[in-house]
């Protein structure tokens, strides 16, 4: 225990004088192989600014799929809407009907005005590659419930938990790390960094798992679990 400790106050020691690579933070994301419905218009954006389709083999097979490279969030527009209606709109993981086990990434209600009504989905974003569907609702009489299938890629993660730099050792440079991460002092800092960085799984970056990194180090212990 006195070896971690000494080990851990070291790092303090030195975390503001040690240089910090910049991690690379270019990843392909985003929307692809939405499908086409009428009285259904949907445009993926990236921030603000609307994305063009690409194609790729996403998916290893024999076709490749339309994709919206890194768009982020949808513009929905449905065109024949009852004036004074309230529509709704539900993005959910999976093609089945929604349950309780779904995940949900965005939902929102609006109320028409005119025939057309737009929805600006800013979803919270899946950490994976994910079959997704889009959900239109309405109270208005004999509305018949709007589903559109569309997935969602990402690439799967590539770190290893505590060892942050990639360099296959858990040492004092992944501990100290995330002591830059818990400052906010880590230029570059991606998902999948942080990710790795959270060895006690508890959602912050601090000197628990800087500690839980050191004792790795040095044998005291032989995972993060």
């Amino acid at each position: 225990m006195k070896r971690s400790i000494s080990l851990l106050l070291l790092v303090a020691s030195i975390v503001l004088t040690m240089p910090v690579m910049a991690a690379d933070t270019s990843k392909d994301t985003g929307f692809y192989d939405i499908e086409a419905k009428e009285n259904v218009i949907i445009k993926p954006f990236m921030g603000d600014t609307e994305v063009t389709v690409t194609e790729e083999n996403l998916d290893r097979d024999e076709e490749l799929e339309k994709w919206y490279v890194n768009s982020d969030s949808l513009e929905v527009t449905y065109t024949d809407a009852v004036d004074g209606g309230y529509y709704g709109i539900l993005l959910v993981e999976g093609d089945d009907v929604p349950t309780i086990d779904n995940a949900i990434f965005y939902i929102d209600q609006v109320e028409a005005e005119g025939t057309t009504i737009d929805f600006n989905v800013y979803p919270i974003l899946p950490k994976k590659a994910t079959k997704l569907s889009l959900y239109i609702s309405s109270n208005v009489e004999d509305f018949e419930l709007i589903k559109i299938s569309l997935n969602y890629y990402a690439p799967a993660p590539t770190y290893v938990l505590g060892d942050i730099n990639n360099d296959g050792k858990f040492n004092v440079e992944d501990a100290l790390i995330v002591l830059k991460i818990g400052v906010g002092d880590y230029p570059g800092v991606t998902s999948d960094i942080k990710a790795a960085a959270d060895v006690n799984l508890d959602g912050s970056w601090d000197v628990r798992d800087a500690l839980m990194i050191l004792k790795r180090s040095v044998g005291d212990i032989d995972s993060f679990e």
